[in-house]
């Protein structure tokens, strides 16, 4: 008999609670936030004023662009997916949806990295990659379907996260 098990958040505690019946006998199933670790805190309440602050993300918005080798434009809106590459987290949606909003919103970047976990994440590595390699989106889509590490700018200049 078990202590108790974590899970990514309360509301995945509480769904998997309720489905998973192996998890029914333990005493306590509970979610912990995914939270901005401590070693990144200083650096983000350094940041004092709001002049501070959008010359810190131009800055950082023109690192990732340059980086990715998405096109420099300080009025772009970045989307950015950064995790595991499987259905739980909606990357087959966002693969079929990717085409669509880079040809309707010309001033969307999308940047997507995290390693395949499922067929979902296949299929979606397969589709983003195409799109890719045709060309006709290089200056807004950036995809990387392994680990990699991030740099820090990238979530000071992201404007959207898409998560679960």
């Amino acid at each position: 008999r078990g202590f108790g098990v974590c899970a990514v958040s309360r509301n995945y505690a509480l769904e998997a609670s309720l489905k998973h019946t192996v998890l029914w006998g333990l005493p306590e199933l509970r979610g912990i936030e995914n939270c901005m670790p401590e070693s990144e805190r200083g650096s983000a309440a350094k940041l004092g004023d709001k002049a501070e602050y959008e010359d810190a993300r131009a800055k950082a918005k023109r690192f990732v662009q340059e980086k990715y080798g998405l096109k420099q434009d300080p009025d772009a809106r970045i989307f950015v997916f950064l995790g595991r590459w499987v259905k739980q987290k909606g990357v087959d949606y966002i693969a079929d949806v990717t085409e669509w909003m880079l040809s309707t919103y010309p001033k969307a970047q999308l940047v997507m990295v995290g390693p395949v976990g499922d067929c979902f994440g296949s299929y979606a590595r397969a589709k983003l990659e195409a799109l890719r390699d045709e060309g006709r989106f290089k200056d807004g889509l950036f995809v990387y379907a392994d680990f990699l590490i991030v740099p820090q700018e990238l979530k000071l200049a992201c404007d959207f996260c898409l998560m679960p």
